[in-house]
Order: C-alpha cells, then sequence, then structure tokens
C-alpha cells in the first residue's frame, strides 16, 4: 500500500514543512521526497515565516505543538502574507484545536498512515490549483 501511495504522486508539488522535532522532520522529508515533492523541511516556525514570505511554496504541512509559536498562530502570519497559500495541520491531537479551524485547509492526525497523508496533500494541492 505504501508503494501505491508513493506511485500516485505524479508532480513535484514545492512543500514547506515545519515541525520542532529535527530526526522527525528528516524522515518525514525525506519519505515525501520519495513521493515526487520537492521538499523544504524548517524546525523553528520563525523562520518558515520568513521562508514563505519569500519563497514560492505549493503547500505547507505544520505540526501544532512548537516552541515559540504554534501552528495556529504560525498559520496564521503565513495567511497574512500569503492568502491562498494551502495550510494542513499534521499533529499527533486526535481532532483539530479549535483556534486552528479558521486558518488551515486540511488536518491530518499522525499516525493515520502516509497514504492518507498523501491523499490529502494531493487533494488539497488540486483544489488550490482549480480554484
Amino acid at each position: 500500500m505504501l508503494s501505491t501511495a508513493l506511485n500516485d504522486r505524479k508532480t513535484s508539488s514545492r512543500l514547506l514543512c515545519v515541525d520542532d522535532d529535527p530526526r522527525f522532520l528528516m524522515v518525514f522529508a525525506a519519505l515525501l521526497e520519495s513521493a515526487g515533492y520537492v521538499v523544504e523541511a524548517l524546525s523553528d516556525p520563525r523562520l518558515a515565516v520568513e521562508l514563505a514570505c519569500r519563497t514560492a511554496f505549493d503547500l505547507v504541512i505544520l505540526d501544532y505543538d512548537m516552541p515559540h509559536m504554534n501552528g495556529a498562530e504560525l498559520a496564521c502570519q503565513l495567511k497574512e502574507q500569503k492568502r491562498d497559500l494551502p495550510i494542513v495541520l499534521f499533529s499527533g491531537n486526535p481532532s483539530p484545536p479549535a483556534e486552528a479551524l479558521n486558518v488551515i485547509d486540511a488536518y491530518v492526525v499522525k499516525g493515520q498512515g502516509i497514504g492518507s497523508l498523501l491523499r490529502t496533500l494531493n487533494a488539497t494541492v488540486h483544489a488550490q490549483a482549480g480554484s
């Protein structure tokens, strides 16, 4: 099933991934790259705001619990700069925090499996491209 999920990705969308766990981030970025995405990975949400302002991304994937600012705060700052930038919150919490609901485009719980995440990313990128 993993190989099917990885092969479903035909185009190389540019993703920004932000998670404060560097080991997870490294493995996660490698997995997304093997699925055909071009990935920029950062562990500091403050740097993510700066990078997103000067670089074009098709989608941003955020963790929720991070130092300096949480995923909802980061999503708000990103949307202030680039309103149409799709944001997927990828968190261990079983439901999205209420403060994030108005600023994220999709929510995926860590542990649901890579297939679920890749389908969500693909659908979110395509929905944004179609609007």
